[in-house]
């Protein structure tokens, strides 16, 4: 009796376990099926293809190139109620960018929410300074890669230089407009950006319990009410 008691408070307790659920995330992609859902892409250079997607010499594919103003746009509708989103992705800079340099630069990338400004840093090859992480730092400063040969494009003064972020914000509407804006004032084949592996996240909470939860629970409190019985039966007759 008491090994089937406790398989019926062990269901009991998972299904105590299993709520609240997160909704977790609500946007990925790593645009290696050579589509970018959700995105409009305006003014891209390279010859990217009708979504925005342009796969480098060495089969990488990321939106860009991202230069002279060009904008990739996530919109995300339809929501579940949260009150935070994180926002992560990989910053490609690419090739000759001059941070902070007059005449050449400055080249800057730009991320907006809704329309307001996030952050807009520069980014140059060592031997300018650029402002991210912060100003005046020294060019590649904060990178998590770097390859000299521009995956595959060839060496071009900084290559392909791989920047990680993560972005807080404090958000609770049903919608949500992303762009990422690549300021740099030269054309692709001489510095650019590009994104990838673009995540999204929020903290929704579903309601408690799960779909499904309330039947498995009744079940439970059924076979321990029917155990109780059964045993105070086997105590009358004793």
């Amino acid at each position: 009796m008491k090994q089937h008691l406790l398989v019926a408070v062990s269901g009991i307790a998972l299904l105590a376990a299993s709520g609240p659920a997160f909704a977790g995330v609500v946007y990925s992609s790593n645009f290696s099926t050579l589509t970018a859902p959700g995105f409009t892409v305006t003014g891209a250079q390279g010859n990217p293809n009708s979504a925005g997607v342009i796969t480098a010499p060495n089969g990488l594919s990321f939106i860009g190139i991202l230069t002279q103003g060009a904008d990739a746009q996530l919109n995300l509708t339809g929501l579940a109620p949260h009150s935070n989103v994180t926002v992560s992705y990989d910053l490609y800079a690419l090739r000759s960018l001059d941070g902070d340099t007059g005449g050449y630069g400055p080249d800057a990338f730009t991320f907006k929410v809704d329309g307001t400004t996030v952050t807009n840093y520069t980014f140059g090859f060592p031997g300018n300074t650029q402002s991210y992480p912060v100003a005046g730092s020294p060019g590649d400063a904060g990178a998590v890669a770097i390859d000299p040969n521009a995956f595959g494009y060839g060496g071009y003064f900084d290559g392909a230089v791989t920047y990680s972020f993560t972005q807080q914000l404090v958000d609770s509407a049903a919608g949500l407009t992303l762009d990422f804006i690549g300021n740099s004032n030269q054309a692709w084949n001489d510095e650019g950006f590009g994104i990838n592996n673009v995540v999204v996240t929020t903290d929704a909470i579903s309601a408690v319990p799960l779909p499904g939860a309330l039947p498995m629970f009744a079940a439970a409190l059924l076979g321990i009410g029917s155990l109780a019985a059964r045993g105070r039966r086997r105590r009358a007759t004793a």
